[in-house]
């Protein structure tokens, strides 16, 4: 741990004193923020799918740190469309009942 807080401090991303309080700073942050967004996007989209929420929560850890900006953009569109779409609760449930064959 204390290795990663060094590191993380040369990269400006977090200010601390030994024995003492790890702060964010601004960059460290906007990347946390990032990173959040990103976990709860897929999190979601796997709740979506019918993923228990433990496997969900597991799965979107690992994933948030590997999958490509536009992979993310594009599920956040499915998101947003899935919202928006009058038909996707139908599609959806369909969607569920064939997952269960």
């Amino acid at each position: 741990m204390v290795e990663a807080v060094k590191k993380l401090s040369q990269m400006d991303m977090v200010s601390y004193e030994r024995y003492g309080t790890i702060k964010l700073k601004d960059e460290g942050l906007r990347i946390a923020k990032i990173v959040n967004s990103k976990h709860k996007l897929l999190k979601d989209f796997l709740l979506l799918l019918g993923v228990d929420e433990e496997v969900a929560e597991k799965d979107a850890c690992s994933m948030e740190h590997v999958v490509d900006v536009s992979t993310i953009n594009k599920l956040r569109k499915f998101m947003e469309f899935v919202t928006v779409n009058p038909n996707a609760q139908d599609f959806i449930e369909d969607f569920h009942k064939y997952s269960k064959k």
